[in-house]
């Protein structure tokens, strides 16, 4: 890889970040489904109400990081 070459990310993950990320308070980190099953043994959440996102027709379950337990 050279100096000029970029990675892009894209995917409905990607979009589902991006739109959470807007939605979450300052200081907050809101996390999506795929994220939680990823980092669930690591992580303390408390599950929120599903949320309407730009793109998605159905309401995606969020969840917001209360702790992170694995240094």
């Amino acid at each position: 890889m050279t100096a000029t070459d970029e990675w892009l990310a894209v995917g409905d993950a990607v979009n589902v970040v991006a739109r959470l990320e807007q939605a979450a308070a300052p200081g907050e980190i809101l996390l999506g489904p795929e994220t939680v099953g990823l980092v669930r043994d690591a992580v303390s959440v408390d599950a929120l109400e599903p949320m309407g996102l730009k793109g998605k027709s159905r309401p995606v379950a969020v969840s917001r990081l209360v702790e992170v337990l694995v240094e």
